[in-house]
């Protein structure tokens, strides 16, 4: 199995379209279609959006494309936006749709900084129980990567205890030291401020706060992924699409055998119970 850059066949005018919904990537559907299957949603008043589904386990391919959709409801209102990924296998275009609102999108942004856009991505959605709520998982595979790939930039998460030992000037346990961060001289960095009117960001960690009322603040988190994205990913797409047009895959992305002998590691399918995280 090989992938090698030469024609490809797939029809730039036509995209499947596919999303999280499910926590698997699956193309989904109001109506029943042919190869779909019946799913559902629950919402956190325990009510199901019932749906038909058609699941995929993974999808190889390069990232051609990077953009940003924000969706309008019929009454007006809109979605909190997300970024669409187009995926081209070679044979077809898939638009991998992640939502601002789906909970693997921050780390799938700082994951995206890290990624060689040369070579092509291996994409596989899970969704398993944790505390009992539903946890999703988008996981990113690349040639010479040891399990999934990390995210670039690491969340810290600076909370009221953690704020008041430093005020207090308290000693800090490990747990402490892996949320804060430090710059060359071992002084903790200031958490990092937004200026809405200049559109730059201060010195310091964009740090997960923790307010009075002791609710979670992820908007600089969020602010300073969404400018990384637009700074390191966008310019490396167009850089990759400017060498590799066009493209051609060669075998089949995905080999469901009990023989791997001669697969690379980041290929192989993962089984549901061996989430690699």
């Amino acid at each position: 199995m090989g992938y090698t850059l030469g024609a490809s066949v797939a029809d730039t005018t036509r995209k499947t379209y596919v999303n999280l919904r499910t926590g698997r990537i699956a193309q989904t559907s109001k109506e029943p279609l042919d190869g779909f299957e019946p799913a559902f949603t629950t919402k956190k008043d325990g009510t199901k959006t019932h749906f038909f589904a058609k699941e995929y386990k993974e999808i190889i391919g390069y990232i051609t494309a990077l953009n940003w959709h924000v969706s309008t409801f019929p009454d007006g209102s809109t979605d909190g936006g997300a970024w669409n990924v187009d995926i081209d296998t070679g044979s077809e275009i898939f638009c991998l749709s992640v939502k601002k609102t789906d909970r693997p999108f921050l780390r799938f942004c700082s994951v995206l900084c890290g990624i060689n856009f040369d070579e092509p991505v291996r994409f596989a959605g899970y969704k398993f129980l944790e505390g009992g709520h539903d946890k999703k998982v988008l996981c990113l595979y690349q040639f010479g990567t040891e399990g999934a790939m990390q995210p670039i930039f690491q969340e810290k998460w600076l909370s009221q205890t953690l704020k008041d030992k430093i005020r207090g000037k308290e000693e800090l346990n490990e747990n402490d030291q892996k949320n804060l961060a430090f710059s060359d001289d071992g002084t903790i960095l200031k958490p990092m401020v937004f200026d809405e009117m200049e559109g730059t960001f201060s010195e310091g960690y964009p740090y997960i706060v923790q307010s009075s009322d002791l609710k979670w603040d992820l908007g600089i988190w969020t602010k300073f992924l969404d400018a990384k994205v637009k700074e390191i990913v966008l310019p490396m797409i167009a850089e990759a699409n400017a060498k590799r047009n066009p493209i051609e895959m060669n075998g089949e992305p995905y080999v469901d055998e009990p023989e791997m002998s001669g697969v690379p590691e980041w290929q192989k399918p993962v089984d549901d119970d061996d989430i690699p995280f």
